[in-house]
Parts: structure tokens; C-alpha cells; sequence
């Protein structure tokens, strides 16, 4: 039996949809739209089981705001490998999958259990993450099925590892790290600006790296179904590669 739907609700959701694809979020005191979210079951279930599947995003709710966030293969509201290297000013490919796995890296630092429903960990130096980084592409460089591993989770690992060895771990000329790409420590930087931006992390002196509740929420949402990038992350959390 097809669900019926009272106008208020369908406006209210709507109007709690449009807001978020405009501004991305809804704090609190945004026109009591996140009170009309958190007390009408109609609404929320609207947006659930209409707004979410039809417009391929993820609503992700935290105690004082509502973020929008697109699926993993959604080609209107996320972004594609060519947007993605515009965003973060890579000249190609081999570059962006290093930055894939930098992220990556970062999520396995912080979530290091397997359910991955909270951080192990308060923060993360980026010397410590540019170590880690280092040690996992060095234990998969000794893998002697290296080859098939990149088929089977379709993901230019060589690549990653090549770049990786190329860059020296920093460069004390540098008068503003995040200004470069050319070593370990600037290149990681790069990556963690865009995810500063993006609400996903906060970076502190270009020191500490501390992941906010936006991030927390995404990955309650999308790390637990054994897609490409999970199985990836599965290999980069585990220990003594």
C-alpha cells in the first residue's frame, strides 16, 4: 500500500531538501527547520525513504545541525576525478589516487576498529600520519601480488607507491607548507585543506589534524558496506603491512 503523505509535511521536508542542496547544512536557528527535522517523524521519514534514494545523497544529523552529503557514485552532487583534481590543484591522475590514499590513511589512523563506529584516537600529527602513510605503501610495495591487488580493487597502487618515494619527507625553504605538493609533509597538507573546507576536518598550526562530527556521521553512514574503498580501508588498517 502506497504511503500517504499530509502537504505540511511534504512542504517541510522540501524546504529542509532545498536548504541543505543550497547551503550544504542547517545549523540551529535556521527557521527552526532542524526543530521541525528532530520532532516530525513524517518529515524525517520523507526524507529518508523519498528525498535520500531519489536525489542518491545521505542526510547526516548531528545535535546542533543537518549536513547534506552525496553517495559515493553520485555524479550531480558529488565530485568527479576531474573536479576533484581541480579542487585540490593535482596535475593528474597518479596524483589524485595519493590523495585518495592519504585520506584514506587518515580514516584508518582514526578509526581503527572494524565496526568504525567511533575514533580511536582525540587527533593526528601530520608527521605521525606522514610516517604511517610511508610504512603502509612500503609494506605493499613488498608484496609480491602487488599487480593483482590493483586489479582486483581497481586502484593504481605502483603509482601511489612511485609518487610516494619521489617526494622528500619536507622541505624547510618552504616559507607556507600548504603552498606546495612537492614534498611528503606539503602534499598532505594539500589534501587536509580540502577536507578542512569540505567541514570534514580541522587542521591546527599545520600540526594536528582533528576530524569534526560531519565526518563522524559520514563514516557511520558509509563505511560498513564492503564496497571498493572499504575493502581498501580494510587493507591499509591492517597491522604489519
Amino acid at each position: 500500500m502506497q504511503e500517504v503523505y499530509k502537504a505540511e509535511s511534504v512542504e517541510q521536508a522540501l524546504k529542509i531538501f532545498l536548504e541543505l542542496v543550497k547551503k550544504g547544512e542547517i545549523p540551529a536557528g535556521s527557521d527552526d527547520l532542524l526543530r521541525v527535522y528532530k520532532t516530525d517523524p513524517e518529515v524525517q521519514g520523507l526524507l529518508t525513504n523519498v528525498f535520500e534514494p531519489l536525489a542518491e545523497v545521505k542526510i547526516l544529523e548531528t545535535p546542533d545541525r543537518l549536513f547534506l552529503s552525496p553517495n559515493t557514485d553520485n555524479k550531480v552532487f558529488g565530485y568527479t576525478n576531474e573536479q576533484l583534481r581541480q579542487r585540490l590543484k593535482f596535475d593528474n591522475n597518479r596524483e589524485l589516487y595519493m590523495g585518495y590514499f592519504v585520506m584514506l590513511s587518515l580514516l584508518a589512523m582514526f578509526y581503527g576498529s572494524e565496526t568504525m563506529e567511533e575514533a580511536t584516537r582525540t587527533y593526528v600529527t601530520v608527521s605521525t600520519l606522514e610516517e604511517f602513510i610511508t610504512g603502509k605503501l612500503e609494506g605493499l610495495a613488498a608484496r609480491e601480488d602487488l599487480r593483482d591487488l590493483e586489479k582486483e580493487l581497481e586502484y593504481n597502487l605502483v603509482s601511489s607507491v612511485e609518487l610516494w618515494r619521489d617526494l622528500p619527507e619536507y622541505d624547510q625553504t618552504l616559507v607556507r607548507l600548504r603552498g606546495s605538493k612537492n614534498n611528503r609533509v606539503s602534499f598532505i597538507l594539500k589534501v587536509c585543506a580540502f577536507l578542512q573546507e569540505e567541514g570534514l576536518v580541522v587542521v591546527a598550526h599545520d600540526r594536528e589534524i582533528y576530524v569534526t562530527e560531519k565526518l563522524h556521521q559520514m563514516v557511520r553512514k558509509y563505511y560498513s558496506d564492503g564496497g571498493r574503498k572499504e575493502q581498501l580501508l580494510g587493507l591499509i588498517r591492517k597491522r604489519g603491512e
